[in-house]
């Protein structure tokens, strides 16, 4: 059973002007799988070559019919057990798990947003990679009330947002299309990571049928705003005047390096 934290945390560049507007206003965007750093994030193939060959002829059918609009039936369905039979093609010299899986690739691109978060706000690599190496901050939401706040949108807009942790794997599972709902199928190909990530201990709220979406939440969901060890005194101030202007009730901490280990404190700080 996995034991989701109270609190979950998103590291941020104080220096982007898109970055900084999940403090200044509020704002989460849920990414498409194009924009992760890692490339083989979201791109786990599920097995659809293990299928029985009719349903992969059926499947590589829908998959070839939208490209190729002015070709005859005939002509496809031939190419398609080409495809299937292990030949070459006349109309695509390419692989049938290489098509699947670049179908697959377009529709996880297209269709569901992605939030990233971490339950750990002291980890001092992420705080290098993501918050423009310790210059930037670190910002707490409380996980219920983000949650409840999301659901709540779906008797409004229809969007479905879930929450996953991350699982972590040496070499790429095998994710079998038969026997399972294809949406179980695609859930693993989106929460399933290289185990090389595994100290970012990721957690994702996807969204459902669209992408690159920007939401505002409520000022009572971000509870804690950590400030990096390196940050300028510039950029300490305008996050304490932001603060202040959102009359803000959040805890705000100074990440501090410790004397005696690699590791950081986290001392509040009064605003």
């Amino acid at each position: 059973m996995i034991i989701t934290p109270k609190h979950l945390y998103k590291y941020r560049v104080w220096e982007s002007e898109n970055q900084r507007k999940t403090l200044t206003e509020n704002n989460i965007f849920f990414a498409s799988s194009h924009q992760f750093n890692d490339p083989f994030d979201c791109k786990i193939p599920i097995r659809y070559d293990l299928l029985p060959r009719r349903q992969k002829l059926d499947m590589l059918l829908k998959i070839y019919r939208p490209l190729f609009p002015n070709v005859h039936e005939e002509e496809l369905w031939n190419a398609v057990k080409e495809v299937v039979d292990g030949g070459v093609p006349s109309l695509k010299g390419i692989s049938l798990a290489r098509k699947f899986s670049e179908a697959q690739d377009e529709f996880v691109r297209n269709n569901f947003g992605v939030f990233s978060l971490t339950a750990d706000p002291s980890n001092v690599i992420m705080w290098s990679h993501y918050a423009d190496s310790h210059k930037g901050l670190c910002i707490c939401f409380d996980v219920l009330k983000l949650m409840k706040f999301l659901t709540s949108k779906r008797s409004s807009t229809g969007a479905v947002f879930e929450l996953h942790k991350i699982k972590y794997a040496r070499e790429y599972p095998i994710i079998q299309p038969s026997g399972t709902r294809n949406g179980e199928a695609l859930l693993q190909v989106l929460i399933t990571k290289s185990v090389d990530w595994k100290y970012e201990n990721e957690f994702r709220i996807i969204l459902y049928e669209a992408t690159k979406a920007q939401i505002t939440i409520p000022h009572k969901i971000i509870t804690c705003i950590i400030m990096g060890c390196q940050i300028s005194t510039e950029s300490r101030q305008e996050i304490i005047e932001t603060l202040r202007q959102k009359k803000s009730s959040a805890k705000l901490c100074q990440a501090r390096m410790k004397d005696s280990d690699f590791d950081l404190n986290l001392e509040e700080v009064t605003y």
